[in-house]
């Protein structure tokens, strides 16, 4: 009866990767909204609400880092099976193969250029830009 039936759906792996690749652009959504209603309940302007939004999505993202990291590399783990290599999250589909090819093209390879080296790279950039400051404030911190 089941080898009757066609799954055309998205294998569960490759939603999940879906999920953790668009996790980034939800947070940052949520984040603003956030800190949008905030402002209006305290009735004060946004612009004094920037550094706590920048604070926050930093903070967030670095918790979820791993998880879309962990995530995204997963696609990458195949095992020889009969010859063949076969994803070892998702034995069906063929590692660099059909529907497995299209996701790490299309998904997988922007979300750890983008989310996974991306992340860590903005952090940088921004301490770096903000290093005199950075400095100026601990000096005033140890005296």
């Amino acid at each position: 009866m089941g080898s009757d039936l066609k799954d055309d759906g998205i294998p569960v792996f490759f939603q999940k990767l879906i999920m953790f690749g668009i996790l980034p652009i939800v947070v940052l959504i949520i984040l603003i909204i956030f800190w949008l209603v905030v402002s209006r309940f305290e009735k004060k302007p946004v612009i004094e609400y920037v550094g706590k939004f920048m604070s926050s999505l930093i903070v967030v993202l670095f918790l979820v880092h791993p998880n879309i990291a962990n995530s995204m590399f997963l696609a990458f783990n195949c095992i020889e099976v009969d010859g063949v290599y076969r994803m070892k999250e998702d034995i069906k589909n063929i590692c660099y193969e059909g529907i497995h090819l299209k996701y790490i093209s299309l998904l997988v390879f922007p979300a750890v250029g983008l989310w996974v080296f991306g992340i860590p790279l903005l952090a940088f950039f921004i301490l770096y830009k903000n290093k005199d400051t950075i400095l100026l404030m601990n000096r005033k911190e140890i005296t």
